[in-house]
């Protein structure tokens, strides 16, 4: 709320007294979200995604349950809090970090669908646990689930033009691959004079390296069975 200060006759050190009367006015902050979990616009959010949101004061959790409303494609999510106590444990969540008497965090009764858009919204009106003052407006993100496995791009060492003899592939994913060994996985027609080599460093692409011959066709064959992260 707003607050008037007041100083009136006050005295220095050198015993000056104020000439008349100064006073002032401050306001304390409303309720204000300062965190969000997942964020606005994350496309990897998996079907167990916990949803958290953080604020810049104390909040009663109850009220704040009751302004929160998560929907999905079939219409609303239902959603019970998360004890504090296992918000450290949630795996890829940085809730664990959070105050839990400024923070929710929630978890649906059923895993979210899959490659589905998801919105979050803290209705306006929320009061915080410290003063009287209310959210002027709602707060609305979105997030989405991972969509299943697929290729979005191959070139030749990160350009799109014609590959030289010798010059590295590139098969760009949607999702992170996971760390199984891909040598049995890809291959090449015609077949390469030596090994192919592969290169992935735990993201969504990879390299491809060979002795790849001038004036030639060639082509690539990814395995069904490569899998990502999730």
């Amino acid at each position: 709320p707003s607050m008037l200060g007041h100083l009136n006759g006050a005295t220095s050190a050198l015993g000056k007294k104020l000439a008349k009367e100064v006073s002032w006015t401050f306001r304390t902050p409303a309720p204000t979200v300062v965190a969000k979990y997942p964020h606005d616009g994350d496309t990897h959010a998996t079907p167990e995604s916990v949803i958290g949101i953080a604020w810049n004061q104390k909040m009663d959790a109850t009220r704040a349950l009751a302004s929160i409303t998560i929907t999905g494609p079939g219409g609303k999510i239902d959603v019970v809090p998360v004890p504090a106590a296992e918000w450290a444990a949630i795996k890829g969540a940085p809730v664990g970090k959070w105050d839990p008497e400024r923070s929710i965090v929630l978890r649906p009764r059923t895993p979210l669908a899959k490659d589905s858009r998801f919105s979050v919204e803290v209705a306006a009106g929320l009061t915080g646990a410290e003063g009287p003052l209310a959210t002027p407006s709602k707060v609305k993100w979105g997030f989405r689930t991972y969509a299943p496995l697929k290729v979005v791009r191959v070139q030749c060492n990160w350009e799109n033009k014609p590959c030289l003899p010798g010059q590295p592939w590139s098969v760009e994913f949607n999702n992170a691959l996971s760390a199984e060994p891909l040598e049995k996985k890809v291959s090449f027609a015609p077949a390469l004079e030596s090994d192919l080599e592969i290169g992935h460093y735990g993201g969504p692409s990879i390299s491809l390296s060979g002795p790849f011959k001038p004036v030639t066709t060639y082509t690539l064959t990814l395995d069904a069975s490569i899998t990502d992260v999730y």
